[in-house]
């Protein structure tokens, strides 16, 4: 192969230098490189060895190499954080898993030691300390990446190294906002430790006002005049944000932070985060069931929203741009979902509904959508941080100058990687709020769904429909085969996991109550028995909540009972009653002497947290609880024979109707006391703004314990519009069955109507045929009957059929001669399950 004679000559001086890539260019590339050539130079030459001069580079500060160093290896360790969100399903992903695991824990731990030796050599000073600010830098970033590990050890030496930096921020003015962010870490470290004791977040707490009360992040005394405003607005809505979700902070001054928002929001003009706060107060007054103040809240969210009460815009005056909302979608659908549950509690079934269709819209619209003006960047951030679990929101910028320095802030330092998973930190016009991910968000509408569609009634419910997607879809997560937010990887994932699980036993004993009422006793025992599994699978740790057994113990006894009870089981669902009237101090001591209902109301502090309250007070949720297993014992105690008379004046009389399964003893005259003492307790839970739930449970106490036709129909009546109203079908249909068992000797007409509609739902609640052999078939057809006969809820159907047999003896007896046949195949499918629960019970 002959060579060009223009690399002869210079082949036979020095020998020729080829580029690395050019032996792989394809022709278009090396044209394109002959043509720059050309241009450069007007002709081509050879590559030839030059001699490249090399700048002359200062020499880097140790310090300064080692926190760069870390902060590259943090961002490396941080780039994992995608491959450990999903956990292996297989071999192959289990080989990567851990490869990507050891990297992860090897960068890390290499990045704890260089910030370690970095520390040590900026205290030490000399040439590179900066006068400080590398050391602060440095405790700054080796306390996140210590978080990021997790682990007891790790966890004190990350309170320590805060600790110091607080203290060396403290000495110049050029670390002004440094100090809310080391204040930040400081209570996220104390929220990270495996015990955080309530002495711990008490001192959080307190450490949070005091920076508030700094001159750098108070209100001034004239807030909100004009030409007042606080230096740095984000840090001081942040740090109140931090001092609202804080946990275990006592409800009075949780609520106190988020009002606090909402009057520096007003003061600024800052309507998305007034809305926030808001949120915030509906959030934790639903929670602890102050529904006035839930009301009023959420009154002031609709206006400044534009809803109407149907929750659509207001229409404008004038065509007009529309205009952003205040609130992101992630907080619309919060507010959304807190609208629901509160419509719901207070028996509104249909405008839950509206609102809870509302919410599924927008958890349906791609994430970052709907968020406001922005390009594909925006909406791509937006996205990630729905993904992730954080919002921004934009605030006005301080309308006065800053009087310190801000050569140190936290956005700016080495310990933000680019690739950091974590929210961004606060700018002067941007807030961000960290909220649930989406993932969480989308599990807990199904679990709202299911709550708020609790209908029995239909061959497919709705509510089953919800909770078996939603148990889909927390399987993928707990099992794996679908990705956790990747900024929860690693140190917060167990409890993440325990998060997901606590939804998934809420579902499961939601479902569960449902099969019970439609007669799926085998499905519900099977759905109780994997909520055991799971509580006791997901339980461990120590802090408030993290023994899932405690959480759901007494609820998972009271279905238990339920079940029981469906059976026929009397003993056992006794048993489970009354362990969870045990729960209850009242229950077994002042409750014997007619007073233990009024200790179960809740008591509301007014300030200094919870501390005051007496041992015997129950929570909320312990005290609904109660007051269904009292429902519960009395119903099945009156269903034995025991009768219990509860008149308008003092005096009560009860007794036992003589029964030869239930023959009366010496003791029946304690038992009908305490029975007695337990409608009285239940009878004075009720207030003028009770929710309507109650009031049904009350007024059906009163139908069954009055001891007058003329007053139980009454209470019968006000409990069936109750129902009516709020959507609860398995109630109506033991309601209009006790109306029409008492019109039947009065109004025959009126009973039929009555129990013909009881027993429709009864038929509904489960609808199972009941296949009939070849002769009754034969036999059905030369009568004129169906071949198959719908079940449902095949006890009380049956106790229905019988009344409504009886009101049709006197019109039409051809009528009552259909109504027997069904209600032989009500005894059978009852016989059947009477069998099949012995059977069970012998077999276990």
């Amino acid at each position: 192969m002959s060579v060009p004679h223009q690399l002869q000559d210079s082949a036979a001086n020095k020998p020729i230098h080829t580029p690395p890539s050019s032996l792989d260019q394809s022709p278009t590339k090396r044209a394109r490189l002959d043509n720059s050539g050309s241009a450069l130079g007007g002709s081509q030459k050879a590559y030839t060895a030059t001699a490249f001069q090399q700048p002359q580079l200062q020499p880097l500060p140790l310090p300064l190499l080692l926190l760069t160093l870390a902060h590259s290896l943090h961002s490396s360790a941080l780039s994992l954080h995608p491959i450990l969100a999903r956990r292996p399903t297989s071999p192959n992903s289990l080989t990567r898993y851990a490869t990507a695991w050891s990297s992860y824990t090897r960068l890390t731990a290499g990045a704890v030691a260089l910030l370690r030796k970095c520390i040590e050599v900026a205290q030490a000073g000399g040439e590179g300390s900066g006068s400080g600010r590398i050391e602060v830098r440095a405790r700054a970033m080796l306390a996140e990446v210590g978080l990021g590990m997790g682990g007891a050890e790790m966890v004190q030496e990350v309170e320590k190294t805060l600790s110091k930096a607080i203290v060396a921020a403290e000495k110049h003015p050029s670390f002004t906002l440094l100090k809310p962010y080391l204040t930040l870490l400081q209570t996220r470290a104390t929220i990270t430790s495996s015990s955080p004791s309530t002495t711990s977040l008490k001192y959080a707490r307190t450490t949070l006002r005091r920076l508030l009360s700094s001159p750098a992040f108070s209100l001034p005394p004239s807030f909100p005049s004009p030409g007042t405003d606080l230096q740095h607005p984000a840090w001081v809505y942040t740090l109140h944000l931090t001092l609202a979700t804080l946990p275990s902070t006592p409800y009075p001054e949780a609520l106190a932070s988020w009002r606090e928002i909402e009057r520096i929001a007003k003061g600024r003009g800052d309507e998305g985060m007034r809305m926030v706060s808001l949120v915030g107060q509906a959030r934790i007054a639903l929670s602890e069931g102050e529904w006035r103040v839930v009301e009023s809240v959420l009154e002031e969210c609709a206006r400044g929203m534009g809803w109407t009460e149907d929750g659509a815009a207001l229409p404008p005056q004038a065509p007009a741009p529309p205009t952003p909302s205040p609130l992101p979608p992630p907080l619309q659908i919060q507010l959304l979902l807190v609208y629901a549950l509160f419509h719901a509690h207070m028996g509104d079934v249909k405008k839950a509904k509206e609102k809870l269709k509302m919410a599924h819209g927008l958890l349906d619209a791609p994430a970052g959508s709907g968020g406001g003006a922005g390009g594909e960047e925006e909406e791509k951030e937006r996205a990630r941080g729905e993904k992730e679990g954080w919002v921004v929101i934009p605030i006005h910028p301080s309308r006065i100058g800053s009087t310190h320095p801000t050569t140190a802030s936290p956005s700016s330092s080495a310990n933000a990687p680019s690739n950091s998973n974590a929210p961004p930190l606060p700018t002067p016009t941007t807030v961000t709020l960290r909220i649930p991910s989406r993932a969480i968000v989308y599990n807990f509408a199904f679990l709202a769904s299911v709550a708020v569609h609790r209908d029995p009634f239909g061959t497919r419910p709705r509510s089953t429909l919800f909770a078996n997607e939603g148990l889909k879809m927390l399987d993928g997560k707990l099992v794996g085969t679908e990705h956790l937010p990747s900024s929860l990887i690693p140190s917060p994932l167990p409890t993440t996991l325990r998060s997901l699980a606590l939804l998934k036993i809420h579902l499961l004993l939601f479902t569960a109550e449902l099969s019970i009422m439609r007669s799926c006793w085998d499905k519900a025992e099977e759905q109780l028995g994997v909520a055991i599994a799971t509580a006791r699978a997901y339980s461990g740790g120590e802090g408030e909540g993290s023994d899932l057994w405690e959480v759901f113990r007494g609820r998972i006894t009271l279905d238990w009972g339920l079940l029981k009870q469906a059976r026929g089981e009397d003993e056992e669902a006794e048993e489970c009653f009354e362990t969870v009237l045990m729960e209850d101090p009242a229950s077994s001591t002042a409750s014997e002497v007619g007073g233990g209902g009024a200790r179960m109301q809740r008591k509301k502090s007014t300030g200094g947290g919870g501390a005051a309250q007496e041992e015997h007070e129950l929570s909320e949720e312990k005290s609904n609880l109660v007051a269904l297993a009292k429902v519960s014992l009395l119903i099945l105690k009156i269903g034995q024979g025991t009768r219990v008379r509860l008149s308008t004046s003092s005096s009560t009389t009860s007794s036992s109707a003589p029964s030869s399964s239930h023959p009366t003893s010496s003791s029946s005259s304690s038992t009908d006391a305490r029975l007695t003492s337990l409608s009285r307790s239940l009878l004075s839970l009720t207030t003028p703004t009770s929710p309507p739930s109650l009031k049904l449970l009350t007024e059906f106490i009163q139908a069954l314990t009055k001891g007058e036709i003329t007053k139980a129909k009454q209470h019968l009546s006000v409990a069936l519009a109750l129902a009516n109203a709020s959507g609860q079908n398995h109630a109506k249909a033991v309601l209009l069955g006790l109306l029409g068992n008492l019109f039947v000797w009065t109004r025959n007409d009126q009973a039929q109507k009555m129990l013909l509609a009881s027993l429709h739902i009864a038929r509904g609640m489960g609808a199972r045929p009941e296949l009939r052999s070849k002769e009754q078939q034969a036999e059905d057809k030369k009568l004129g009957r169906s071949g198959e006969s719908e079940v449902g809820c095949a006890r009380l159907g049956l106790w229905v059929g019988e009344r409504l047999g009886e009101a049709y003896k006197r019109d039409d007896p051809s009528k009552a001669l259909k109504q027997e046949s069904l209600n032989e195949a009500h005894r059978r499918v009852l016989d059947q399950e009477v069998r099949g629960g012995a059977a069970a019970a012998r077999g276990k």
